[in-house]
């Protein structure tokens, strides 16, 4: 179970308009995951893990666009998810590791009917504004007593991607759907 935040209820005076009659999000989960590691030869370990889940959702809580300057937190009322998480992640003693993980989410609306009592047409259809595919990979470097004795410095570059996905359900228009495109973010530091 999940009750509403204090912002989803009641806005923040500014981008999220008050919705008091939110209710509560509850959901039945189910998980299976596993963690291996593959080799750990001297100074080199591979290891990979994964997860694979299952959400049953009641009364799902998301954040619909209500204007073009305002938000408002709405209920899905009956919503499956399925879904994969996978990592790979490769050391090479304290001084260098490579990561990689991606993550696929399928959310699909099963309300057959909308908060009028209509027959819904999203039904059996991806739940809309909800990225489904994303991907990370990180390359870090660790450095000892580089600057300082006893110190560690880390050098690190960090490339994030989120596919496109359609802001509003998919089945709705044939042209000029609002898609939001795919990003590609890379991050570096030290």
């Amino acid at each position: 179970n999940r009750l509403p935040e204090a912002n989803e209820l009641l806005g923040d005076g500014l981008n999220v308009v008050s919705t008091t009659e939110l209710r509560p999000e509850s959901s039945l989960n189910a998980n299976l995951g596993f963690n291996l590691k593959m080799f750990a030869h001297g100074q080199n370990t591979l290891s990979i893990s994964g997860n694979a889940f299952y959400r049953d959702v009641m009364d799902l809580i998301q954040q619909y666009q209500y204007d073009m300057g305002a938000f408002v937190h709405i209920n899905f009322d009956k919503v499956n998810m399925t879904g994969v998480d996978a990592k790979i992640q490769y050391h090479h003693q304290q001084f260098f590791t490579i990561t990689q993980t991606i993550s696929y989410l399928n959310p699909i609306v099963k309300s057959d009917k909308d908060e009028l009592g209509n027959n819904n047409v999203t039904y059996d259809v991806r739940l809309p504004n909800v990225p489904f595919f994303q991907s990370n990979s990180e390359l870090r470097f660790s450095l000892n007593s580089l600057f300082k004795k006893e110190s560690q410095t880390s050098i690190y570059w960090n490339m994030g991607y989120v596919g496109s996905f359609y802001r509003y359900s998919e089945i709705i228009g044939k042209y000029n759907k609002d898609k939001i495109p795919a990003q590609l973010v890379n991050n570096s530091g030290a």
